[in-house]
C-alpha cells in the first residue's frame, strides 16, 4: 500500500493549499511550517470569548471558538476556500480535530461552519 502511496505522491504531489510546497510524508493537509504561522484566535482558552458574544441570545450554544483569524485575501483563506470550494471536507474535519485536542474540557462533538 505505501508503494501505491509513493506513486500516488510522485505522480500528483500533494500540495500545501497556504503555500503551495510539497507535503512531507508527516504532513496530512497543510504543512507544519504554515500550521506554525497560522493565526490562531486563543478563543478556546476565553470565557465568554467574542465568537460566544456572537451567538449570545440569538442560538442556544454551550461554548463556541474560532481556530484562526480569518482574512479575505490572506495565505490562510486558502484553507477554508480548499474547504468549500475545491471539495476537500476532510481538511476541515482534520482542521477540527487539531483545535479539539487543543480545548481545555471534553468535547463530545463539534460542529464545522465557514
Amino acid at each position: 500500500m505505501k508503494i501505491l502511496q509513493y506513486v500516488a505522491d510522485l505522480l500528483f504531489p500533494r500540495l500545501c493549499p497556504v503555500c503551495g510546497s510539497e507535503l512531507n510524508a508527516g504532513e496530512r493537509y497543510v504543512c507544519a511550517r504554515c500550521m506554525a504561522e497560522l493565526p490562531r484566535t486563543g478563543f478556546h482558552s476565553m470565557e465568554f470569548n467574542p465568537m460566544e458574544q456572537l451567538f449570545a441570545g440569538k442560538v442556544p450554544v454551550e461554548r463556541a471558538t474560532g481556530y484562526f483569524f480569518y482574512e479575505r485575501g490572506s495565505r490562510h483563506a486558502s484553507i477554508l476556500h480548499s474547504i468549500k470550494y475545491h471539495n476537500l471536507p476532510q481538511l476541515g474535519e482534520w482542521m477540527a480535530g487539531s483545535l479539539r485536542v487543543k480545548l481545555p474540557h471534553r468535547v463530545s462533538s463539534i460542529l464545522l461552519m465557514s
